[in-house]
């Protein structure tokens, strides 16, 4: 079960679409990891699919995938690193995210369609990426 996140949160999930992919394909890739109310949330603008929520329950799976596949101090360590005032965000591999599967990218050619960017817009980055990936539970893995 995922505990309330009680501080301010926006999470907005992008992936640009290729010449070659079917829209509805990524859509789907974004559903399987974020719900249904995440992917209907999404537009396409240009060649990008753009989707967002202000529902911390949007990350549910996420949150659940950290901790059952042993990823957590990975995560942790991107989300510090790409950390800004009232935002940090993470690449996740878009062929994985269609399996359902949360696996972090450290760069974009690490995901060979190009990976899905999650960002999230939050008042205290720190408290977020804390919430989402405890240090505690980092350090007993």
């Amino acid at each position: 079960m995922i505990p309330p996140y009680r501080g301010r949160l926006k999470v907005s999930v992008e992936a640009k679409i290729n010449p070659s992919e079917d829209p509805e394909k990524v859509r789907r890739a974004v559903e399987s990891l974020f719900g249904r109310e995440m992917a209907e949330s999404c537009k396409l603008v240009g060649r990008t699919l753009i989707c967002e929520s202000d529902s911390y329950l949007c990350l549910k799976k996420l949150y659940e995938q950290i901790r059952n596949r042993r990823t957590m101090a990975v995560f942790r360590r991107l989300l510090r690193e790409n950390r800004s005032e009232g935002e940090t965000w993470i690449y996740l591999n878009r062929q994985a995210a269609y399996m359902g599967k949360a696996i972090a990218c450290e760069e974009e050619q690490e995901s060979p369609l190009g990976p899905i960017v999650v960002r999230f817009y939050v008042d205290d980055p720190d408290e977020f990426i804390e919430w989402i990936t405890p240090y505690a539970q980092t350090r007993r893995r």
